[in-house]
């Protein structure tokens, strides 16, 4: 038989182990609160890292595709709506970057001050995962290649990139919907697209571009 105090001791034991334990949940929950500032979230950027019971904090005006209201609902994860960085005014506040495939590869019209930076790379499968981990942070690109099919089946292979090609003759107003009814966030533009005089102007509506709403199929 064990004496009283034996047996309060073994009590306050288990009851410091619990407390412990709790302590231990509530710091594990207090790390699983996640920011973005991407404009459209999708399923791609939703972290591993997030478990059930956690909480992502995206910006007031950003576009959550259905898949990944899905996703969150499924693994348990609440979102909120709040102003990100006090970047809630900025209309586009990723980088824009112009990406080459081919160093021989002429480039003109030059995009100039709309673009922020510009990467060229000899392989197009190294592009597409250069311009992926890109348009994953929020950004927008432009893939400038001699083999605009190739290019296009390489970009495709990342789900989260969301790409359109410029057509050779193709209008703004055309353009400016196929970008929309996709919420393009890569543009590729091949040899013929290179030569229309209307290029530069057509890559400058995609950067502007904002998009109220996004497709229920991404």
């Amino acid at each position: 038989m064990l004496t009283k105090g034996e047996l309060q001791k073994i009590v306050d034991t288990a009851v410091s182990r619990i407390v412990d334990q709790i302590g231990q949940q509530g710091d594990r929950n207090s790390d699983t609160v996640t920011t973005l500032q991407a404009k459209v979230i999708t399923t791609a950027q939703i972290p591993d890292g997030l478990t059930a019971g956690g909480k992502l904090i995206i910006s007031r005006k950003a576009v959550i595709t259905p898949a990944a209201k899905d996703e969150l609902k499924q693994r348990g994860i609440t979102f909120q709506r709040v102003p990100v960085a006090n970047k809630e005014e900025v209309k586009f506040g990723g980088k824009r970057r112009l990406v080459i495939v081919g160093a021989d590869l002429t480039v003109s019209p030059n995009p100039g001050p709309t673009v922020s930076e510009t990467t060229k790379f000899d392989c197009v499968v190294q592009a597409s995962q250069f311009i992926a981990g890109k348009t994953e942070l929020g950004e927008r690109c432009v893939l400038i290649s001699a083999e605009a099919e190739v290019a296009l089946i390489a970009l495709n292979r990342h789900r989260v990139n969301r790409v359109i090609e410029l057509r050779s003759h193709e209008g703004k107003p055309e353009f400016i919907r196929r970008c929309e009814s996709t919420a393009a966030n890569v543009v590729v533009v091949g040899a013929t697209g290179l030569s229309h005089w209307q290029t530069r102007n057509l890559i400058e509506g995609f950067f502007e571009q904002e998009y109220s709403a996004i497709p229920a199929w991404l």
